[in-house]
Protein backbone atom coordinates (compact mmCIF):
# COMPACT_ATOMS: atom_id res chain seq x y z
CA UNK A 1 0.00 0.00 0.00
CA UNK A 2 1.71 3.60 -0.53
CA UNK A 3 1.95 5.28 2.36
CA UNK A 4 0.45 8.23 1.19
CA UNK A 5 -2.93 7.22 1.17
CA UNK A 6 -5.18 9.23 3.81
CA UNK A 7 -6.09 6.94 5.94
CA UNK A 8 -9.78 8.17 7.91
CA UNK A 9 -10.44 6.73 11.10
CA UNK A 10 -14.42 6.92 12.03
CA UNK A 11 -17.10 5.26 13.82
CA UNK A 12 -18.44 1.90 12.52
CA UNK A 13 -21.90 2.88 10.51
CA UNK A 14 -24.71 0.23 8.75
CA UNK A 15 -23.15 0.38 5.88
CA UNK A 16 -19.53 -0.93 7.24
CA UNK A 17 -21.12 -4.09 8.88
CA UNK A 18 -20.97 -6.46 6.28
CA UNK A 19 -17.37 -5.67 5.40
CA UNK A 20 -16.33 -5.52 9.29
CA UNK A 21 -17.64 -9.46 9.34
CA UNK A 22 -16.11 -10.38 6.31
CA UNK A 23 -12.65 -8.77 7.34
CA UNK A 24 -13.17 -10.93 10.69
CA UNK A 25 -14.12 -13.72 8.99
CA UNK A 26 -10.71 -14.11 7.06
CA UNK A 27 -8.63 -13.52 10.10
CA UNK A 28 -7.29 -16.35 11.69
CA UNK A 29 -5.81 -14.65 14.37
CA UNK A 30 -9.59 -14.03 15.68
CA UNK A 31 -10.36 -17.68 15.70
CA UNK A 32 -11.48 -18.78 19.70
CA UNK A 33 -10.60 -21.76 21.24
CA UNK A 34 -13.71 -23.36 20.31
CA UNK A 35 -13.49 -22.17 16.96
CA UNK A 36 -17.23 -20.97 16.69
CA UNK A 37 -17.31 -17.07 17.13
CA UNK A 38 -19.48 -16.36 14.80
CA UNK A 39 -22.15 -15.57 17.78
CA UNK A 40 -19.95 -12.38 18.24
CA UNK A 41 -20.71 -11.19 14.71
CA UNK A 42 -23.62 -10.93 14.04
CA UNK A 43 -24.88 -7.74 12.28
CA UNK A 44 -27.37 -6.46 14.93
CA UNK A 45 -25.01 -7.13 17.54
CA UNK A 46 -22.16 -4.82 16.19
CA UNK A 47 -25.13 -2.43 15.09
CA UNK A 48 -26.24 -2.63 19.05
CA UNK A 49 -23.22 -2.07 20.09
CA UNK A 50 -22.19 0.79 17.69
CA UNK A 51 -25.09 2.74 19.04
CA UNK A 52 -23.94 1.76 22.68
CA UNK A 53 -21.48 4.02 25.06
CA UNK A 54 -20.26 0.69 26.04
CA UNK A 55 -18.94 0.21 22.65
CA UNK A 56 -16.43 1.89 20.74
CA UNK A 57 -16.21 0.38 17.19
CA UNK A 58 -14.19 1.82 14.21
CA UNK A 59 -12.95 1.68 10.59
CA UNK A 60 -10.30 2.71 8.67
CA UNK A 61 -11.18 3.62 5.35
CA UNK A 62 -9.32 4.92 2.42
CA UNK A 63 -10.63 7.04 -0.39
CA UNK A 64 -13.97 5.77 -1.67
CA UNK A 65 -14.66 4.56 1.61
CA UNK A 66 -12.69 1.23 1.01
CA UNK A 67 -12.63 -0.39 4.47
CA UNK A 68 -9.09 -1.57 5.06
CA UNK A 69 -9.39 -2.13 8.85
CA UNK A 70 -11.70 -2.34 11.97
CA UNK A 71 -11.28 -2.18 15.86
CA UNK A 72 -13.81 -3.29 18.25
CA UNK A 73 -14.03 -2.28 21.95
CA UNK A 74 -15.77 -2.00 24.58
CA UNK A 75 -16.38 -0.19 27.45
CA UNK A 76 -17.22 -0.99 31.35
CA UNK A 77 -18.29 2.70 33.11
CA UNK A 78 -18.55 0.97 36.73
CA UNK A 79 -14.57 -0.88 36.38
CA UNK A 80 -13.81 2.19 34.36
CA UNK A 81 -11.58 -0.56 31.96
CA UNK A 82 -12.24 -1.07 28.65
CA UNK A 83 -11.00 -3.97 26.73
CA UNK A 84 -9.84 -4.68 22.89
CA UNK A 85 -12.04 -7.34 21.30
CA UNK A 86 -10.74 -7.41 18.02
CA UNK A 87 -8.20 -5.49 15.43
CA UNK A 88 -7.57 -6.03 12.12
CA UNK A 89 -6.44 -5.12 9.20
CA UNK A 90 -6.16 -6.23 5.54
CA UNK A 91 -3.20 -8.38 5.30
CA UNK A 92 -2.30 -5.92 2.28
CA UNK A 93 -2.27 -2.52 4.16
CA UNK A 94 -0.48 -3.69 7.16
CA UNK A 95 2.54 -2.27 8.53
CA UNK A 96 1.80 1.21 7.84
CA UNK A 97 0.36 2.64 11.05
CA UNK A 98 -3.20 1.59 10.54
CA UNK A 99 -3.21 -0.91 13.55
CA UNK A 100 -1.92 2.56 15.24
CA UNK A 101 -4.25 4.91 14.28
CA UNK A 102 -6.97 2.80 15.40
CA UNK A 103 -5.84 1.86 18.21
CA UNK A 104 -4.98 5.75 19.31
CA UNK A 105 -8.65 6.81 18.11
CA UNK A 106 -9.80 3.73 20.30
CA UNK A 107 -8.17 5.15 23.58
CA UNK A 108 -9.14 8.80 23.15
CA UNK A 109 -12.94 7.69 22.45
CA UNK A 110 -12.58 5.99 25.76
CA UNK A 111 -10.67 7.98 27.76
CA UNK A 112 -13.36 10.77 27.39
CA UNK A 113 -15.86 8.46 28.88
CA UNK A 114 -13.64 8.13 31.84
CA UNK A 115 -11.49 4.89 30.84
CA UNK A 116 -8.08 4.81 33.06
CA UNK A 117 -6.88 0.96 31.75
CA UNK A 118 -7.73 -0.55 28.11
CA UNK A 119 -6.18 -4.50 27.91
CA UNK A 120 -6.30 -6.76 25.42
CA UNK A 121 -5.78 -10.15 25.09
CA UNK A 122 -3.33 -11.76 22.21
CA UNK A 123 -2.76 -15.45 21.05
CA UNK A 124 1.15 -15.65 21.89
CA UNK A 125 2.26 -16.68 18.27
CA UNK A 126 -0.23 -13.61 17.29
CA UNK A 127 3.40 -11.68 16.71
CA UNK A 128 2.33 -9.57 14.50
CA UNK A 129 -0.49 -8.15 16.92
CA UNK A 130 1.96 -8.37 19.68
CA UNK A 131 4.20 -6.42 17.95
CA UNK A 132 1.71 -3.74 17.29
CA UNK A 133 0.61 -3.58 21.42
CA UNK A 134 4.35 -2.91 22.06
CA UNK A 135 4.95 -0.12 19.87
CA UNK A 136 1.82 1.45 20.61
CA UNK A 137 3.00 1.42 24.82
CA UNK A 138 0.75 -1.99 26.16
CA UNK A 139 2.61 -3.85 28.47
CA UNK A 140 2.85 -7.54 28.13
CA UNK A 141 0.66 -9.23 31.73
CA UNK A 142 1.12 -12.96 32.64
CA UNK A 143 -0.01 -15.50 30.92
CA UNK A 144 -3.06 -17.42 31.43
CA UNK A 145 -5.60 -20.02 29.87
CA UNK A 146 -8.73 -19.03 28.15
CA UNK A 147 -11.77 -20.33 28.89
CA UNK A 148 -15.17 -20.34 27.02
CA UNK A 149 -18.61 -21.16 26.93
CA UNK A 150 -21.62 -20.04 24.50
CA UNK A 151 -24.71 -19.42 26.59
CA UNK A 152 -28.34 -19.59 25.44
CA UNK A 153 -29.18 -15.96 25.84
CA UNK A 154 -32.92 -15.55 27.52
CA UNK A 155 -34.78 -12.91 25.66
CA UNK A 156 -35.68 -9.87 28.08
CA UNK A 157 -38.16 -7.92 27.82
CA UNK A 158 -36.78 -4.79 27.39
CA UNK A 159 -34.85 -6.17 24.21
CA UNK A 160 -37.83 -6.59 22.02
Amino acid sequence: MDEAVIISITQLQRKHVATVIELAANSPELRTGNGNAAFFWEPSTLIKWSESELGVLLVASKQHDEVVGAIICGYNPISRDAYIHAIMVIPKHRAVGIGSQLIARAEETVAMRGCNHIFALVHPSNESSINLFKRTGYDRGNMFFYYEKTLKAIQRSDDL
